[in-house]
């Protein structure tokens, strides 16, 4: 019996063996690239903006030969019948449009505000004597 409990009891090192060193590896350091990077320009960004917007721009038009069924549209007093896709569109654009003049009513503000906060630091930096 005494076999089995010696068993069951994982060893334990001898203080006389050395222990081994965990195996080390060096971190490798990042290496610059090799070749040259081109640097970004405004006809670079043009060609991509121009890309990007052809992309938007073929999806939107499946969008709308899709979706081509006449609907009744009422606002106000006005009523018609017009496709789908560009009651959407219109709509959308509209949206857009609010959502654009009160960002511009916003930047209005906030240029008046910081003009006349640059405007009172100049008028005090000159009232007060060095």
């Amino acid at each position: 019996m005494a076999e089995d409990t010696e068993a069951a009891q994982p060893k334990e090192p001898k203080p006389e063996e050395p222990q081994p060193a965990p195996a080390t590896t060096p971190t490798p350091t990042p290496t610059p690239p090799s070749g040259r990077t081109v640097p970004k320009t405004r006809v670079s960004s043009a060609w991509t903006t121009i890309a990007v917007g052809l992309v938007l721009l073929i999806a939107l038009l499946i969008f709308i030969f899709q979706n081509l069924d006449n609907v009744r549209v009422t606002f106000l007093v006005f009523h018609g019948s017009f496709p789908l896709a560009l009651s959407l569109l219109c709509s959308a654009i509209a949206g857009a449009l609010v959502v654009l003049l009160l960002g511009i009513a916003r930047m209005i503000q906030l240029r008046r505000a910081a003009r006349r906060h640059r405007d009172a630091a100049v008028a005090a930096s000159k009232s007060t004597p060095s």
